[in-house]
């Protein structure tokens, strides 16, 4: 399959090719651009630009499914995040325009965090085996471990690989220091010095944060694991907050709730990372919650509930890989214990871990493994003995070939 793959040279490509038929998947891995993307071609549709792949659709756009509390996916129950709240139109009326629409594209964002994404009775499995509205385009985006089965193989696919050298440049030039050539010449070099900054950058999520963080401090220093890395980026969060504001903050926080809360998260069967705000403030002090509110990290929304006319907060992190970093902290420290044999040893992190995929999760393993030494070898050891993971285990024993305070 590989060596049929095609470069498309800009977003404004997707659903051009007639054998398309209005369906595509746009995969990547997390950081790498899927709902900036998705959010990219609902702004283009609003602003009609010309070259926009979506400026067809002249009738009704869907920009995205959501999920309800429960984890369920239903199209008609969600013209409630789409309309406003004093909207005169019920969702009988806007399902009938979607269902007798030739024009309607509904965009599924994150279709990898959807909790019911296996089950085939759902909305969104029924459209994608087009057994409801079949009439209507999809474009779904999904990390590539959970491509809809049935879907992908008949689908054409446009997969995300990340910033170049290139592009990394220009984004650096024109976004971060804005014409000023010699802060660019810098922080380049930074990225030249580093080969890990350079895989690590391939990563458009955290290329960003690099950049503008090594262009506001330019003391930064060199990183030599992802988890040093991360662990500034939490850093620089905190101190932003710091910066710009005269109440009180404390980096030092203690998480250990938080950890815990992104642990229960990731590994269970769904993976499903949005909670009620009510809560998760409940659950982690309001003092914390409001802190990690203002930082960044947690990002609020009002959503609708079941009744048409009632609203709710639910909360989520930034992105996934904020929950994998605390995530990560609930493993390192559970695993830094000592166990009483060896064998004992063995069963306790195989318990721990068997729901943690490690090519889907393996920013979990990795930031585990540079947060404690200890847990390090467990995890290792872990990966070490099945031989599909002897490649990633090298990768995770990096992880600790630095020194930084555990934070």
């Amino acid at each position: 399959m590989e060596k049929n793959l095609e470069t498309l040279e800009s977003h404004h490509e997707l659903l051009k090719k007639p054998e398309n038929c209005g369906r595509q998947i746009i995969e990547g891995e997390a950081g790498y651009g899927k709902s900036t993307l998705t959010l990219q071609l609902a702004y283009d549709w609003c602003q009609r630009v010309p070259k926009s792949p979506l400026s067809k659709y002249t009738d009704t756009y869907l920009p995205a499914a959501k999920t309800t509390e429960r984890g369920e996916v239903n199209i008609p129950s969600n013209t409630a995040f789409i309309l406003p709240r004093d909207s005169d139109l019920s969702e009988d009326i806007v399902e009938s325009i979607i269902k007798n629409c030739s024009g309607a594209l509904v965009i599924l964002d994150g279709f990898d965090e959807y909790p019911d994404k296996d089950d085939q009775e759902t909305d969104i499995s029924l459209i994608l085996r087009r057994e409801m509205l079949q009439e209507i385009d999809v474009i779904l985006t999904t990390r590539p471990f959970y491509l809809p089965k049935e879907f992908a193989p008949h689908t054409d696919r446009i997969r995300l690989t990340g910033f170049n050298e290139d592009i990394r440049d220009q984004y650096i030039r024109k976004a971060v220091v804005q014409g000023d050539e010699q802060a660019a010449r810098e922080i380049i070099l930074k990225l030249q010095r580093n080969p890990l900054l350079g895989d690590l950058c391939q990563v458009p999520l955290l290329f960003v944060l690099f950049a503008h963080m090594s262009h506001k401090n330019k003391d930064l220093k060199t990183f030599k694991s992802v988890t040093s890395f991360f662990h500034n980026v939490i850093a620089c969060f905190h101190s932003h907050l710091m910066n710009k504001t005269i109440e009180k903050v404390c980096f030092d926080l203690e998480h250990d709730e938080l950890n815990k809360v992104a642990f229960e998260a990731l590994s269970g069967r769904n993976q499903l990372i949005v909670w009620d705000s009510t809560s998760m403030r409940k659950r982690l002090g309001d003092d914390f919650y409001q802190q990690y509110l203002k930082t960044g990290i947690f990002f609020e929304e009002e959503v609708p509930t079941g009744d048409q006319f009632l609203y709710k907060n639910e909360v989520s992190f930034y992105h996934k890989l904020f929950c994998e970093w605390y995530a990560a902290h609930y493993i390192a420290d559970y695993l830094s214990q000592e166990s009483s044999t060896s064998a004992q040893q063995k069963s306790d992190v195989a318990e721990l871990l068997h729901c943690l995929d490690p090519f889907e999760l393996h920013y979990v393993y990795r930031f585990a493994c540079g947060l404690n030494k200890t847990a390090s070898g467990k995890i290792v050891n872990y990966l070490q003995d099945n031989l599909k993971h002897e490649k990633f285990a090298m990768m995770c024993m990096l992880e600790q070939d630095y020194k930084m305070k555990d934070c």
